[in-house]
């Protein structure tokens, strides 16, 4: 029986090895909420999913993508230490336990009017009619905060408030600048300078996973890769194109 010299045999052990290892698999969960977090062809796309997407082809990663209502986020996390939700918003009012993973943005929370209808002050914010907010959503907090929750018109999606903007049936709308930018102009087919905005607060956009389960060395490695490619030119343009402010 004809033998293996050692030294070819160092070179293919590796080889041989990494064949019979498990690529590491990270699942992501995420719900569309363009331009934050979407699909495209197949694969992960838009501000978070790009960032996501890149650093795990650098840490040679395998992700998962499954689309789910956020409601069902936090449960799935509990269940699932190797896995994330791409997005969150984390403001002043929040109370859930995540763990804040990674910090995708920061952004303004604004009230979007159309044309004539500028807002300048609180007083003028008071005298608007209705605002549509997304049931549920985290935005409705900054209206009470004003003592003006009786203002609020809840929808079940973004689709719905932007139709509801653009036939009057409201005054306005509660939302992060650069996703009610994105959703008044593409979905309501709204152009960009007929919208006023007015600030009443601000927003951050986190990944997160489950509160009780700390990171294993696989979310770890994709927490390290997303910070530098967060620095990279090529999101700074992302975010600039988007005129995101971090």
């Amino acid at each position: 029986m004809s033998m293996v010299p050692l030294k070819v045999l160092s070179v293919l052990l590796p080889g041989i090895v990494a064949c019979g290892v498990q690529a590491r698999e990270i699942k992501v969960y995420w719900t569309d909420n363009p331009p934050l977090i979407c699909e495209k062809n197949g694969e992960l796309d838009c501000v978070a999913g790009v960032l996501i997407r890149n650093a795990a082809k650098a840490g040679g990663i395998s992700i998962r993508s499954v689309e789910i209502p956020w409601a069902r986020a936090p449960g799935v996390l509990d269940r699932i230490p190797n896995a994330i939700f791409a997005a969150t918003g984390k403001n002043e009012f929040t109370e859930k336990s995540f763990n804040w993973f990674f910090q995708v943005y920061s952004d303004k929370v604004n009230v979007f009017t159309l044309d004539e209808k500028t807002i300048k002050s609180d007083a003028e914010l008071a005298r608007l009619g209705k605002i549509a907010v997304r049931r549920g959503s985290p935005f409705i907090d900054y209206l009470k905060k004003r003592g003006i929750q009786d203002k609020v018109h809840e929808t079940n999606d973004w689709r719905q408030a932007v139709a509801m903007m653009e036939m009057r049936r409201v005054d306005a709308l509660c939302l992060t600048n650069l996703i009610g930018t994105t959703n008044i102009v593409t979905l309501g087919n709204v152009s960009e300078s007929r919208l006023n905005r007015y600030q009443v607060g601000d927003m951050s956009w986190y990944i997160i996973t489950a509160s009780d389960h700390a990171l294993n060395e696989d979310l770890q490695q994709l927490q390290a890769l997303m910070t530098v490619e967060k620095a990279k030119p090529y999101f700074q343009e992302i975010l600039k194109a988007y005129k995101v402010q971090n």
